[in-house]
């Protein structure tokens, strides 16, 4: 077939001030992939990019960040001084009778694949640490080993092709909820703190929302992606196993620490809590990450690396959480079941089922989205065309920002009849596509306005 979808060409690390001798050029990359690459031509790629980097500095103060051939889309990335991360992808393809191959570069938004390039490296630092730092204490061998381990693993499930307009802004999906509710749950986390000094930090999730989290929205947000996409899923798919072996297991001897002890037994305890790397906190460095979880609600507690975590914590802290979460678990669901009621009391037969919108906070990170939701059977995920409308009007709104603009409005009809709306106000972003026939700009701007008054009551657009 001539037909193809975008996919990962090569991904590599590499420093700018190793492997400057002759002869030694090879200890300049700190990783490469594939790993099987001959050596020449890894350091072909390394030049290829030295040498273009260099050549746009000629004409630009800015960093390069991608180069567009017929083929492939290059990426750029210096996250930290002399390091750069760079990813090549392919240009997807289709075929046609006359032409032969065709390659639909157009196809391929930079901005989705730039912001999934800086998810890969903060994800690596949240484990890793900075590179820099790493190569200072431990010398280049220990990142390289520390970039393959990380990198080999993470590549695998790096999903190319299903990327949209969320995983741009890599945002937090934050939970709703009332006054009270919210600060029963605030108050349980100042009690969890207060009574065990140990933990620094402290993050609650309902299912995959973010409800309280003590950390600055960056580290937060590469957090919660590593539990909600890989660290959750893992231990509920393992526990749904142990269940099924075990129906007769009593609630009391179920282990309720995703990282952690493996049990709480002394007799066969053995310590699997991972150390991650936080920098927006008062102290930057590492820290382990203790997880629990029970029923829906999951704790995540950042306790400084250089303390010892004994069995007699992890008990005390398991009786204490236990009894709480659960009565916090049945508050949140019972707010949420009147909400949902609320909800389906006030929707109207005439509610949209073309409507779609994502909504973005850049100050807190905080996401909303029905994007990728199927509101009937058999509707798909929206078009590569509307994707690249939304993806184009949000690099606009970023523009007019830096430029000190902070509020307005793009509407954009297409030759499907459908609307794509965005607004932009006080660092928030607010985007929707519907599709209408037969219907003019007024009607559009009234249906935008009753879509606004309803998914963001409380939020304030000023245009």
């Amino acid at each position: 077939s001539n037909t193809a979808d975008i996919t990962l060409k090569n991904f590599f690390v590499y420093n700018v001030n190793l492997g400057q001798n002759e002869g030694q050029e090879e200890e300049k990359i700190m990783y490469f992939y594939p790993r099987e690459t001959a050596i020449d031509v890894k350091m072909k790629e390394v030049g290829l990019s030295e040498a273009i980097i260099k050549f746009t500095e000629t004409f630009s103060t800015d960093l390069c960040e991608a180069l567009q051939t017929k083929k492939t889309r290059k990426l750029f990335l210096q996250p930290e001084a002399n390091f750069w991360i760079v990813m090549t992808i392919t240009v997807p393809t289709g075929w046609d009778a006359l032409e032969g191959t065709e390659y639909h570069g157009n196809e391929v938004q930079l901005p989705l694949y730039e912001a999934m390039l800086r998810q890969a490296y903060l994800t690596s630092k949240l484990f890793i640490g900075p590179y820099q730092s790493a190569i200072e204490n431990h010398g280049a061998d220990f990142l390289k080993m520390k970039l393959d381990m990380f990198f080999t693993r993470y590549l695998l499930n790096m999903r190319m092709k299903e990327n949209d307009i969320v995983g741009l802004f890599q945002g937090v999906r934050f939970l709703p909820l009332d006054k009270p509710t919210f600060l029963h749950s605030q108050c349980f986390i100042n009690s969890v703190e207060a009574k065990f000094s140990l933990v620094d930090y402290t993050m609650l999730f309902f299912n995959d929302e973010l409800i309280w989290s003590g950390v600055g929205a960056e580290d937060a947000q590469i957090i919660y992606r590593y539990l909600v996409s890989s660290l959750l899923p893992t231990y509920l798919k393992a526990t749904k196993s142990i269940s099924a072996l075990s129906m007769s297991r009593s609630l009391a001897t179920v282990n309720r620490f995703v990282t952690g002890p493996d049990t709480l037994n002394d007799k066969v305890y053995t310590d699997q809590v991972p150390k991650v790397y936080i920098s927006s906190v008062m102290t930057p460095g590492h820290y382990h990450l203790v997880v629990y979880r029970l029923q829906q609600l999951t704790i995540a507690f950042l306790i400084p690396s250089d303390q010892i975590l004994k069995l007699e914590f992890y008990r005390s802290l398991d009786s204490f959480l236990a009894p709480r979460l659960e009565k916090i678990c049945k508050e949140i669901i019972l707010y949420r079941d009147q909400q949902h009621q609320n909800v389906s009391c006030s929707s109207t037969s005439d509610d949209s089922m073309d409507t779609r919108y994502v909504y973005f906070n850049s100050l807190n990170l905080a996401t909303k989205s029905t994007l990728t939701e199927k509101k009937f059977p058999g509707q798909g995920p929206i078009t590569k065309d509307l994707l690249n409308i939304l993806v184009t009007m949000h690099q606009n709104q970023k523009r007019l920002a830096k430029e000190g603009i902070t509020s307005g409005e793009h509407i954009v009809k297409t030759k499907t009849d459908h609307w794509v709306i965005g607004r932009m106000s006080n660092s928030r972003h607010f985007y929707i596509t519907l599709e209408r026939k037969k219907t003019n700009l007024v009607e559009v701007s009234e249906e935008v306005k009753k879509i606004c008054e309803k998914q963001l009551k409380s939020i304030f657009f000023h245009l």
